[in-house]
């Protein structure tokens, strides 16, 4: 996962194109009987709204100028199914991001409706901190619905990477495709551009590196 490739913006990219830049792409890593038990479960859920941590707090806020998305309940059967599927290519995702991972053990699934984003940001904490979001080594997103094409469920909602590439300030924007996994670093800073209409639905998890600190709180999702 070396970011850092040269390169430019032209509109949106596929997940395929992004993969030379750095970031693990799994097409197709979610089957569609699963993606509809996915969208069903997430439009059965109106979700409670994420929190996100400012740099200097230790405690999470609602922060709507941050961010704006809800976070809803899956069924556990399937929840679990996605966390073992996660676990089956951690191999590959190590050997990618050159570190040894921690399993899965919980994802979260968020709702993007109209209107929604998640500002630039990055997932892990710059110093070590109560929450062990400091041992966040890689950053982990399975898109759940089409986000461009015939089958496109909403516009906007890009997943926009920063320092991919020499134009860091640009950005690269990906394409959200139905059941395509992307890894990536967690120091990577990276946005979700806002929805413009429909609604964005994706799984988000992280993998963490390092022992665990028993003083500290875990730090896997929620989605903050």
């Amino acid at each position: 996962m070396n970011a850092g490739r040269p390169g430019d913006r032209r509109g949106d990219l596929r997940p395929r194109d992004v993969a030379p830049l750095g970031v693990f792409v799994h097409e197709q890593f979610l089957d569609r009987p699963t993606l509809d038990r996915l969208r069903q479960a997430i439009a059965a859920d109106a979700g409670d709204p994420v929190a996100v941590r400012a740099r200097d707090q230790a405690a999470t806020a609602i922060d709507t100028e941050a961010r704006v998305a809800w976070e809803v309940s899956l069924p556990e059967p399937l929840h679990q199914a996605i966390v073992e599927a996660i676990n089956r290519i951690r191999p590959a995702i190590e050997q990618a991001s050159g570190a040894i991972l921690e399993r899965c053990d919980a994802v979260a699934a968020l709702r993007y409706p109209a209107g929604s984003f998640y500002g630039p940001h990055r997932d892990v904490a710059e110093t070590p901190d109560e929450h062990g979001l400091h041992r966040r080594e890689v950053s982990i997103v399975i898109f759940v619905n089409d986000g461009a094409g015939a089958a496109a469920g909403f516009g906007g909602g890009r997943l926009r990477f920063y320092e991919l590439v020499d134009t860091a300030d640009e950005g690269v924007d990906l394409a959200p495709e139905a059941g395509t996994l992307v890894a990536f670093p967690s120091r990577l800073r990276h946005e979700v551009t806002p929805v413009t209409w429909g609604e964005r639905q994706a799984i988000v998890t992280w993998l963490l590196v390092g022992a665990p600190d028993p003083t500290t709180q875990d730090p896997r999702p929620k989605a903050g």
